[in-house]
């Protein structure tokens, strides 16, 4: 290798694209570039030796000294063969030595490289020796594991005739390694590196056969075992049958699946589903994990009410009376479903499409148990569905069934519980729905509650149109939290607030009797009078419905139980008046805000309305010396913010004819204050009360005392209509207004409201805010 290592010459260049040559190799090569193959002619025929180097981009076409490795083999042409008429030569060649590429020089027609015999260390040809059993014996195991490694190959490679370094040159042609480690086995002139790093990569490979073999055996054997477990089943089936035992579980329930099939009046459509998956179903394995899901399939189709419905109750007097049996009041829900029996009366089986209704009403006034009422009084089946919270659109179009632990929505799963086709479902909690990244619900929902296309609603559980036009339809909502679209394809009905009256009658006709089987009492041993739920409503509760009266009764019987047992009183005869309710509930938890008694200068009392019913504030101004800014304090929205400040300009209009100080807005405050801030206040119709409460502040006048008002204001002093008046009416009432003032467009609400309302006040419409002025402040009258 000494001589190699002074030897410098020039040779002709053939780069290779993906192979790498090694010393001693033979290779055969197809030369196809036209450099190349007149590289090939002017090679000498007595020393027919070229440089063989490997590209390192596949791709290049011409490459430079840049594209190709620094290392390569001298190689001699044992043999030329011409391809395709001279375009292509296939040529057999062996490796002689490795050499390093110091410059390629163009001689026109190809190429030829300048090179440098590499020489090996004599200290590496020492340490490869003792290297050398080692790797022989790795390539032994390597070649029995192998498959692609004859005997014939194996014999040729012989220990005792090669150099270490070439043995590991030779080894390494046979394992099958990328480009890039060939290349670097080439570039090792150290013989010990060779074989050492050689030895590696047999070892890499040996553990990697083996791993492809043990698990090549594993799934081999499980199939084998599969094979032979659906052998000995179809076997088993076989001797049974002709013994006439009965057949295997998964059998049974498919002869049952059948049966059901038989009992149930599908449509075409749903009974072609069913045959494939039947047909799907027989001829798999039983207890595979598919079969599993297509039975789940199976029993949810076949357990829908296909055609299946109830008879509805068409006697009004006999609907009539399970309503007002259950509820009080609630006329206008009343009415509508009087009016639906009448239309199945009059219309029998063509009347196949169900109302949709939506409650909308405050928490505690009965929308959910007079739901329920609804569907004892038209004869269906009575379902609930809660979506409060609701999130997941496949909560109720249902899961695709390619997802694990698919099911069908809760819309099919009520229908299917319910078992009938014109169910009554309640969807409670219609404004309690979000939407996130799994989908919007309420978008869900608007298929469902459209007549015109809940006749097909597609569930994606199930990929099978089902007819819902029939199912009467009820949801209920605290407010009008809804999105348009799906408000727009439901009856809106409003529940108002209850009345004093109408929750006085609620207690003594339904609450009371319930508190005493709740408690275990008898009826007349525990006596209500009149007195004592009216203190209960006035100083125990604040609410638009009536379960804090219902808590506050029960909390009551209670206490009236615990103090007869004290006493070791079997016999319970307690009359509770108004006097005992302090005794039993305690202090006075609530005091609803009464007038004043004298008139106040800056203080009116507004209305409002709150999601416990209609509330009564008191808005307060001041006025006093600075410069000219504007406060107001409390928990107010951005609306009632707004509100203060049209309410200054229209002030500032109206005390333009009184000659007020030139500067005087400029030189004072004027501090706006809602004492009952802790109840957060947003909505347009406070503008009247705070434009009474500035004029009076600015012009020192006492407001009324019993005057209460609402209301909103343009900056022109028109009044606007306002919403909620029923249960600001009460508000009025309670807090001992004799006269309230509305706006002129509200007029016509007023035909709707209780006596027990209108007959306790004195109630005033106006048009301009200057007529609100003329009855609230003391000195214009």
């Amino acid at each position: 290798m000494q001589e190699l290592a002074q030897k410098m010459e020039q040779v002709v260049l053939l780069p290779l694209r993906d192979l790498v040559v090694f010393p001693k190799m033979v290779a055969t090569l197809y030369v196809g570039r036209e450099k190349s193959l007149a590289g090939l002619k002017e090679m000498p025929v007595e020393q027919p030796n070229i440089f063989v180097v490997t590209q390192k981009q596949v791709e290049c076409d011409y490459p430079e000294q840049d594209d190709l490795f620094e290392i390569g083999t001298v190689c001699t042409v044992l043999q030329e063969m011409d391809l395709k008429e001279g375009e292509t030569k296939k040529i057999l060649i062996q490796g002689l030595y490795r050499a390093k590429m110091k410059q390629i020089i163009d001689v026109g027609t190809h190429q030829e490289v300048v090179i440098e015999a590499v020489d090996e260390p004599k200290h590496g040809a020492e340490e490869a020796m003792l290297l050398l059993p080692s790797l022989d014996e790795k390539f032994e195991e390597y070649a029995e594991k192998s498959d692609y490694i004859s005997q014939d190959t194996r014999h040729s490679l012989s220990v005792s005739n090669s150099e270490p370094g070439v043995y590991a040159d030779l080894v390494s042609v046979h394992l099958p390694l990328p480009l890039d480690e060939r290349q670097s086995l080439l570039e090792m002139s150290n013989p010990a590196e060779r074989v050492e790093r050689v030895i590696y990569l047999l070892v890499r490979d040996i553990q990697r056969i083996t791993m492809m073999r043990r698990i090549r055996d594993k799934v081999k054997d499980q199939f084998v075992q599969e094979q032979e477990k659906m052998l000995n089943m179809e076997t088993l089936k076989a001797y049974k049958s002709e013994l006439g035992i009965e057949e295997d579980p998964a059998a049974g329930e498919l002869k049952k699946i059948l049966s059901r099939m038989d009992e149930v009046s599908l449509t075409p459509e749903a009974e072609q589903k069913v045959q494939n998956e039947i047909s799907k179903l027989k001829m798999m394995p039983s207890m595979s994990a598919e079969a599993s899901v297509i039975r789940s399939y199976l029993e949810a189709v076949l357990n829908l009410p296909w055609g299946v419905y109830s008879s509805l109750n068409t006697d009004m007097v006999q609907a009539e009376q399970v309503l007002n049996q259950d509820h009080y009041g609630l006329e206008k829900v009343k009415d509508r479903i009087m009016e639906n029996i009448c239309i199945i009366d009059r219309l029998g089986e063509q009347a196949n499409k169900a109302p949709i209704i939506c409650l909308v009403g405050p928490p505690g006034v009965g929308k959910t148990s007079l739901a329920r009422s609804i569907a004892q009084a038209v004869g269906r089946q009575y379902v609930r569905i809660s979506l409060g919270g609701v999130r997941d659109e496949s909560e109720i179009r249902g899961h695709r069934k390619t997802y694990i632990g698919a099911m069908p929505g809760r819309i099919i799963k009520a229908i299917t519980r319910a078992k009938a086709q014109n169910a009554l479902v309640l969807l409670d909690e219609i404004d309690k729905m979000g939407s996130d990244f799994r989908g919007d619900p309420a978008s869900a929902l608007l298929e469902v509650l459209d007549p015109e296309q809940n006749k097909t609603f597609n569930d994606h559980y199930l990929e099978l149109d089902f007819d819902l036009s029939n199912v009467m339809f009820i949801t209920t909502a605290n407010s009008m939290n809804i999105p348009p679209a799906l408000a727009d394809r439901m009856e809106l009905i409003h529940l108002s607030s209850y009345t004093h009256h109408e929750k006085m009658n609620i207690a003594k006709r339904h609450l009371l009797d319930k508190a005493f089987e709740k408690n275990g009492l008898h009826k007349g041993e525990i006596t209500f009078t009149d007195g004592a739920i009216d203190a209960i409503l006035t100083h125990y509760t604040r609410e638009a419905g009536v379960r804090d009266l219902d808590r506050k009764i029960n909390q009551v019987c209670r206490k009236v139980i615990r103090s007869e047992a004290k006493k070791n009183n079997k016999k319970i005869k307690v009359s509770v008046g108004k006097a005992q309710i302090k005794k039993y509930l305690g202090a006075h938890q609530y005091r609803w805000d009464t007038a004043h008694e004298a008139p106040t200068v800056g203080c009116v009392k507004g209305l409002a309305w709150t999601s416990n019913g209609g509330d009564m504030l008191s808005i307060e101004a001041l006025i006093f010396p600075g410069k000219g800014q504007l406060i107001y304090t409390g928990s107010l929205g951005e609306v009632m913010q707004e509100s203060i400040k049209a309410s200054l300009s229209v002030v500032k209009k109206h005390t333009q004819p009184l000659k007020l100080p030139e500067n005087f807005f400029k030189e004072h405050d004027i501090h706006i204050h809602v004492p009952e801030g802790a109840t957060p206040v947003d909505g347009p119709s406070a503008g009247v009360t705070i434009s009474t409460a500035l004029l009076s502040a600015i012009t020192q006048k006492k407001v009324r005392a019993d005057v209460a008002m609402t209301g909103e204001i343009t900056l022109h002093g028109r009044v606007l209509k306002i919403g909620g008046l029923k249960e600001k009416l009460l508000a009025a009432v309670r807090g001992g207004a004799s006269k309230v003032m509305i706006p002129h467009e509200n007029i016509s609400d007023l035909e709707e409201m209780p006596k027990q309302i209108t007959n306790n006040l004195k109630i005033v419409a106006v048009k301009q805010v200057t007529e609100v002025f003329d009855h609230a402040i003391c000195d214009a009258q």
